[in-house]
């Protein structure tokens, strides 16, 4: 990544779970971001965002980390379209929360759903979450940049951060290309790198899903490091430019690799046996010059 940035002036974000890039950003002299020093509003909403969009994209950002029900996301964005209305651009997860407090209990007749929507804007509640982004979100798209959720508390508070952060990744792009300020030709502009990534790209509701269906038009790349096939959903598994296995036991995992990567049954097979630092590399963009899997190694 750093290679990318220093050679070919490839803006890259880091996206920083456990703490173990910080250092190395420092010493290559970009910029780290330690999260638990800021706040950020999930709610502020870009220019060309409406009340209804932006009702929508905070709904599909928390039923990416919850999964909610039908019921309960036509309940939340009803909340969340009221509260633009009340409290405009001022809306917080906070107000949000006092507002389905105050009517549970109340006791309507929506009380089972604003219950459950309750528990959980508790569970993501925090002083990381305030009125005011207290960093410039443009600015994470700018040189080489490590946003540090390690120290949040966890996992629920830090992709609500990192969902956020790409949200409006993603609907800035959408506003420059609308507005025709993008340019279509040309290199990556933005390399986003997503470590642990886990719940975010595990489910279709995710902003990440949109941005790789939207990364070439918007001259993106994405990194994504997993652990478990499960957490990663089809639709990037279905767009990807190039994949890297390493040693897996998990036969229905295997057998996933071999199905939408094309990986013949020997070369399936060989992936029980590959030592450390050792990879299957597949290539799947136009003109790859070889387009079955091939072993690499770390020297």
């Amino acid at each position: 990544l750093y290679r990318q940035h220093f050679m070919f002036g490839t803006n890259i974000l880091i996206f920083d779970v456990h703490g173990e890039y910080s250092a190395e950003i420092r010493a290559l002299g970009g910029k780290v971001i330690d999260m638990v020093e800021h706040t950020i509003n999930p709610c502020k909403k870009n220019d060309d965002t409406t009340p209804r969009q932006k009702a929508l994209q905070l709904t599909d950002m928390l039923s990416t980390i919850f999964e909610f029900t039908d019921i309960q996301r036509a309940v939340l964005i009803k909340y969340i379209k009221n509260g633009y209305d009340e409290f405009g651009d001022r809306l917080s997860f906070e107000l949000l929360t006092k507002t389905i407090a105050r009517d549970f209990d109340k006791k309507s007749s929506d009380s089972k759903t604003l219950g459950a929507l309750l528990n959980r804007f508790e569970m993501i509640s925090g002083d990381i979450f305030g009125y005011e982004n207290s960093i410039s979100l443009d600015e994470l798209t700018n040189g080489l940049v490590c946003l540090d959720v390690s120290k949040i508390e966890n996992n629920h508070l830090r992709n609500v951060v990192m969902l956020a952060v790409l949200q409006h990744i993603y609907n800035t792009m959408l506003s420059r290309q609308q507005n025709q300020i993008y340019q279509p030709d040309g290199d990556v502009q933005l390399i986003i790198m997503i470590d642990e990534a886990g719940r975010i790209a595990s489910s279709d509701h995710s902003v990440a899903t949109k941005l790789v269906k939207e990364s070439g038009k918007f001259k993106i790349g994405l990194f994504f490091g997993i652990q478990d096939i499960p957490d990663i959903d089809s639709k990037i598994l279905s767009n990807y430019g190039f994949v890297f296995v390493h040693k897996l036991d998990n036969q229905e995992y295997i057998t996933k690799i071999q199905n939408d990567c094309s990986f013949s049954s020997e070369q399936a097979a060989r992936i029980r046996m590959l030592p450390v630092g050792t990879a299957f590399l597949k290539l799947n963009f136009k003109d790859a010059s070889y387009q079955s899997p091939f072993i690499i190694r770390v020297l």
